[in-house]
């Protein structure tokens, strides 16, 4: 071999193994991850000692409750709020060290709580619904998300917290996490003629199309929910133990490949998604990606042989085309990538963990059941505009390297809600570099070396 062949293959080769192994941005690892087990469960406890096997560095507080799907509030803050708060309180710093807070298959999802009116829909914009997923408060950890029978700035889990992380686009170590044990001053948000209207001496509180609270401007700046108040609760939960564990491996070392990896997004002239759908598929494809995009009543079921689902998107059972509430399992005829993401419209696809056999929409267990890896769902009726943002989640997953935590949270619109994250936080995604990208950079790299040489 000539001299400048063996510096061609080992500098392309070089290329190809640096290129292919440098790491995303990751704002969080293992020492910022706090995993939930109840003991009364064997899955919960098996799960936890799974995930942080493979990460080690991460921290699990062990507490008792039931293994139902659902908790009253006030079981909640007893049976498991405040055993992890006083776990993170136990050792100093922890409280601001943990970011992500991960519940586990046999830790209740559902809170119910009678001091309010329930979840029903007109309850929900009167403020006075206070039914909302357990993973969702778990992000207002310091805070005391008490509910009551009226709207008023003492019962904040009244409807939702608008998040202040969503849209930021930014990684979650930029903001600081100093004063996130210290209670917040809240302030009414209310929907009048379909947009928000926020508290103010014109505008003063009101039970009438009431939504929920963000935190007042004019306050010092501790007493304001900010991005670094927050923590990115995430659940590893599906069917059983096996399901869960598989997806968990599915979400370490994630490649894309770009000619192979596709992203499915189907809607119809409903257009539940606003729009959302659109701008993805203009971003994404933008870069490189192969989107399945679908804007008629035919529903997406398949896509070209040899082509992975790595996102999938679409309105379930509110399509225009109903599939039944099985289609994930029975329907859909696709291969899933590693890392695939799973997310719908649809008002309760998030309530089920337990019984495959349901008859009420597609469940986010499906896609864990059926090879998927990551994902949302709703406990209870969210409405449209809770459901998080493709636009935003893809783009900070697969053009900016957030971890699966902070790119979820980042596409959610509100907290104290029905939303639940499934899957690994510290999940990053990776692009296989083309080919052609690396051959250039490789042969520029041998002729600067080849010319070096003969100088």
């Amino acid at each position: 071999m000539s001299a400048v062949r063996h510096w061609f293959a080992w500098v392309f080769g070089g290329c190809l193994l640096l290129l292919a192994a440098i790491p995303a941005h990751a704002a969080l690892s293992p020492q910022n991850v706090l995993v939930v087990v109840n003991t009364n469960s064997t899955d919960s406890v098996a799960i936890g000692s799974f995930y942080t096997n493979l990460h080690p560095g991460a921290s699990i507080v062990q507490i008792a409750t039931t293994t139902s799907p659902s908790l009253l509030r006030s079981n909640f803050f007893s049976e498991i709020r405040d055993p992890i708060r006083s776990y993170l309180n136990s050792t100093a710093g922890l409280a601001t060290q943990i970011v992500s807070i991960v519940t586990t298959r046999g830790v209740p999802h559902q809170i119910t709580d009678p001091a309010g009116q329930g979840g029903d829909s007109v309850f929900m914009f009167q403020g006075t619904g206070t039914y909302s997923s357990v993973d969702s408060e778990l992000t207002l950890l310091w805070q005391d998300m008490v509910a009551g029978p009226t709207f008023t700035n003492s019962s904040p889990a009244n409807g939702a917290i608008l998040n202040p992380y969503y849209a930021a686009f930014s990684p979650i170590d930029a903001f600081s996490r100093n004063s996130i044990q210290t209670a917040k001053n809240w302030s009414g948000v209310v929907i009048s003629n379909g947009f928000l209207v926020f508290e103010s001496p014109s505008s003063p509180f009101t039970g009438n199309n009431a939504f929920g609270f963000f935190t007042k401007g004019s306050e010092p700046v501790a007493n304001q929910l900010t991005p670094g108040d927050l923590y990115l609760v995430t659940r590893l939960s599906g069917y059983s133990v096996t399901e869960v564990t598989n997806s968990i491996v599915r979400s370490q070392n994630i490649q894309v490949n770009k000619s192979t990896d596709v992203i499915v997004l189907d809607k119809d002239a409903s257009n539940f998604d606003g729009g959302i759908y659109n701008n993805a598929s203009n971003i994404l494809g933008t870069a490189g990606f192969t989107i399945r995009f679908d804007s008629t009543s035919v529903f997406v079921s398949n896509v070209p042989p040899g082509e992975l689902v790595l996102s999938y998107s679409s309105y379930g059972n509110n399509s225009a085309f109903n599939p039944g509430p099985q289609y994930i399992n029975n329907y859909l005829q696709f291969s899933y990538a590693n890392g695939a993401i799973f997310n719908t419209y649809e008002s309760f696809n998030g309530q089920e963990f337990n019984n495959p056999a349901h008859g009420t929409q597609g469940m986010v267990a499906d896609f864990i059941k059926q090879g998927g890896s990551l994902g949302f769902g709703h406990v209870f009726e969210p409405f449209s505009f809770a459901v998080a943002n493709e636009d935003i989640y893809l783009t900070d997953l697969l053009l900016s390297g957030r971890t699966w935590a902070e790119a979820a949270y980042d596409s959610i619109f509100q907290l104290s809600w029905q939303n639940l994250v499934l899957g690994d936080p510290l999940a990053t995604f990776s692009i296989i570099p083309e080919p052609s990208a690396l051959a250039w950079l490789g042969m520029g790299l041998v002729l600067l070396i080849f010319r070096r040489r003969r100088a």
